[in-house]
This record gives C-alpha cells, structure tokens and sequence, in this order.
C-alpha cells in the first residue's frame, strides 16, 4: 500500500506544483539573513532571566551529544550547534542563538558528537572532565541518571543560575522528573527535538467544512475537545474512494492510529499515572488510577478496532510516512503524528487547509490539554565530573532562555509556514501544546526501570486482546517491587 500512496502523492504534489507555482512561491523566505558570521539581528536582545550571569572571558564550553549515526539524529542535527548561515530558518536561528550566548557570557560553545552515554561513562571512570553538559534522547540516556554519571541539578552551585521554573522549562516533565527532591535532568525550549517529537492532531479543515462541523478552535477553547466528541466528529468520514469495495489506505477515514506510539500518546492526553510522590519524594504505585485506566483503555480500543471511520495502521517500517501521506492526500480528518511533520513538503503543498490541535482530553472535567512527547527528545544533564558545574548552569539557562525568545518562535514559523497554517489561532494552539508537555515517570524512567504502562497497552494492542483486567494483575504484582528496587538503586548510588 505504502508504494501506491506515494506514486499518487507524487502526481498530486506535481499538479500542485504546476498549478500552483505562484502561490507556494510566496511562502518561502526569500531573504536570508545576514551572513557575516557573529552577526545577530537588530531585534535580538540578551535572554531577560532576572539575574546577572557571570562573564567566561573567552572560555570554551563542550556539549557531548548523540551519534550522527542514530536514527533520531536526523532531527536533532541542528538543535545544539550549526557550522554557519545557510538561509534556512531554524538553522540560522540557532547559530543566532549562540552566537548570543557567546557574546553574553563570553564563552565559546563547542559540540561533540559521540555515542554519548559510553562516552560520558569513559570520561567520568578517566576523571577527565572533558564535558561540561550533555544533551542526549531520553530513552538512550537516562540510564545515566540511575548509573550516578550525573550531577543534581539543585546543588554544587548549578542551581543558582538555573531557574527551573522559568517558562523556558518544560514544568510539568520536571516534577515528574524529580525523586526524592532532587533533579538529574532537564528539558524545555533549548530542545528542539521536544517540539518535533511532540505528538499533535493535524485537522483537515477542508473535510470538516464540507461535513458541516463546528469550528475547531471554539471546541478546544469551550473544553469540548475530548476522546468523546472525537468519536462523534468521525463518525460516518469513511468513504470507499478508490471504489474496490476493500478498506485500505486510499480510503477516506476519520482518523488513523497505531497499537504503538499512537496509542503511547493517550497516557498524556488523559492525564493517567501508575504512580504518585511519597512524603519521601520517592514513586509510590497509585492504585486509584487503576479504574480510569481501564476506562480509558476501553474508549482507545474501541476507536482502534471496533470503530469502521478509523484507519487501523499495522505497525511496521514506513507506518508514518504512510500517515502523512494519507493526510496531505485530503483522506483523514484527523492525523495524531509528530509535529515535526509540519515540516514536510508534503504539508506545504496540500491542496486541503488544515490546523494543528492539542491532543483529546479523557473528559470535560479534565483540568487541561496535556500532550505527549515521544522518547527521542533530548534532555540536558551535567557530568558528575564537570569542572565548573556552575558554568554549566549558566549556559543550559541562557540557552534556554534565548531559545524561548528566538528559536521556538522560529520553528512555529517554520512549521507553519503552509498555505494555510500562518492563522493566529494555529500559533496559539501550538505553543499551548508545546507549554503543557507532560510524561508520567514511567515514560520518563521506563528505560531502565517500570515503563509497566505502556507495555500494558501496547501488549494489549498488538495482540487485540480487550482483557485489560487480565494482563494488568501480572504487571500489577510486580509494581512495588519494581520501584523498590529503583529507589534501593540510587539510594546505594547516592551512598558510594
């Protein structure tokens, strides 16, 4: 199917081109910046923390970040450094960025690129405190919090500069983050790929008009943008467009979804957790979201399998672009992908308008829009031998704060840069998504030690078994022994 797809978006996108060469011209950037290296536009002003930062005279600051040769670094290639001006947006605005930094702390920032945890371990076991941060995917990395190769974030003078509540910060991923008050790692604007990866609704405006359906944005802002009206608005989109009388991926569907990470982003959208804070500050299971779970659990299995308006998509290599292409093609109404696809051509020259949503909540009773990011974000740690953890802390600030100011703005552009995206509502949407990012611990640590729920669910999934009560009492058992053996783990680490 997925040959088909891309033979007929390859002549659509070729009449849109044709057709439409005028009107896709006006929206790209046709000035470029200036390209005297260091040079900064007029508009940009040092990042307003509050405080005064120290002066480095001319010290250099090395970043360790992941391998060129893993797959997530297609999409982190440019969030912490960039050789020079290209004319491309979001590279020139991070080049920017640091050339701001630099010129505010008189540093210079220097990037390796390695396989970060092996190398890290290295340098810590040498004592050669060759890094001063590190800045790594989530799942690949935080075994190095739970292996002592990183410092806390709250101490040795790191937090006298690093604000982790500034709005720069992503606050609700910081306090599940923390154990027993103390912080190992960070994320939030100076991580870009937390924007790329962050899970959102692309809605076909066009489709909705013609099926007669309220405006999209007065639902979001009234609270009605729940699992439930999404089921309502779907219902009866399925139409047989290619006229074989099968189901496939030419169709027209009212959403489509995974048993993976589709199904992963629900955990955020309906505000579940497996845990909650002790007085201790450790995880402590939370049996009282075991109803809302299953509940929920219900309301996504029956939209996966039981509802003829969604498109089930076997996971397999190749599932998203089949997505994305299903979407710029005008065939669903709903597509919950990664907002980095809005970067994508194929977005650019859709013939059908359309708009970016936060993901449904479980109810109207439920406080706000939560949305969930998949685990290749990087996040932002500082070695256990950094020579100057208080340097680090001033640069992971500052970056961060010029990020929000600068880059994030920036990417919105970028992204948005559709005929039919630049509408104030779309950019008020997106950065209320980006500003509720929101994981529970077992997202966040689940690499290394209790990501119980989602293996739950995507068990359950694959295998289109509806017995949630069944499959949950054998994870259930094993809960607080999971985290007992976590908190015995860096309670020795702490100790040593």
């Amino acid at each position: 199917m997925k040959k088909v797809i891309s033979l007929v978006l390859l002549f659509s996108l070729l009449v849109s081109l044709a057709a439409c060469s005028g009107e896709v011209s006006e929206n790209r950037d046709t000035e470029r910046p200036d390209t005297q290296q260091g040079t900064l536009p007029n508009d940009t002003e040092a990042p307003d923390v509050g405080l005064d930062f120290p002066e480095y005279g001319g010290r250099t600051v090395n970043i360790l970040t992941q391998n060129e040769n893993s797959f997530e670094h297609r999409w982190v290639v440019n969030e912490i450094c960039v050789d020079e001006l290209t004319g491309d947006q979001v590279n020139d605005a991070v080049y920017y960025r640091n050339a701001e930094v630099e010129k505010l702390l008189g540093v210079k920032i220097e990037e390796t690129i390695q396989n970060n945890s092996d190398k890290l371990r290295e340098s810590v076991n040498s004592g050669d405190s060759v890094y001063d941060i590190v800045a790594a995917p989530s799942d690949r990395s935080i075994s190095l919090v739970y292996n002592g190769l990183v410092q806390n974030l709250y101490g040795n003078g790191i937090e006298r500069y690093l604000n982790t509540e500034s709005p720069w910060w992503a606050q609700h991923w910081i306090d599940e983050a923390e154990i027993n008050g103390q912080l190992y790692a960070i994320t939030g604007d100076a991580s870009l790929s937390l924007s790329r990866f962050a899970m959102v609704m692309f809605y076909n405006k066009t489709m909705a008009k013609s099926l007669n359906l309220e405006n999209p944005y007065e639902v979001v802002s009234s609270g009605r943008w729940t699992i439930d009206y999404v089921n309502e608005i779907i219902s009866g989109v399925y139409v047989d467009v290619d006229g074989d009388k099968t189901v496939n991926g030419l169709d027209r569907f009212g959403i489509a979804l995974t048993t993976d990470d589709n199904c992963d982003m629900f955990w955020s959208a309906f505000d579940m957790s497996l845990f909650a804070k002790g007085e201790d500050g450790w995880y402590e299971y939370d049996s009282d979201g075991k109803e809302k779970l299953a509940a929920a659990f219900d309301k996504v299995y029956t939209l996966i399998y039981e509802c003829p308006d969604s498109y089930n998509a076997v996971n397999r290599a190749g599932l998203d672009e089949d997505m994305r292409d299903m979407f710029s093609l005008g065939n669903l109404l709903l597509a919950p992908m990664h907002l980095k696809y809005g970067e994508s051509q194929h977005f650019r020259l859709m013939r059908d308008k359309y708009t970016v949503l936060p993901l449904p909540k479980y109810d109207e009773a439920q406080e706000d829009y939560y949305t969930f990011v998949q685990e290749q974000y990087s996040i932002f740690m500082v070695p256990q031998n950094a020579s100057d953890p208080q340097l680090s802390g001033v640069l992971l600030e500052a970056m961060a704060a010029q990020s929000y100011k600068t880059l994030r703005p920036t990417y919105y552009d970028s992204v948005l840069k559709g005929k039919y995206t630049r509408d104030e509502e779309t950019r008020q949407i997106v950065d209320m998504v980006m500003s509720n990012v929101k994981l529970d611990a077992s997202f966040i640590y689940g690499s290394v030690s209790f990501n119980m729920g989602k293996k739950v669910f995507s068990e359950l999934f694959g295998e289109k078994n509806k017995n949630f009560e069944t499959k949950f009492s054998t994870y259930e058992r094993l809960i607080p022994i999971v985290l007992g053996d976590f908190k015995k783990e860096f309670e020795d680490r702490a100790a040593d």
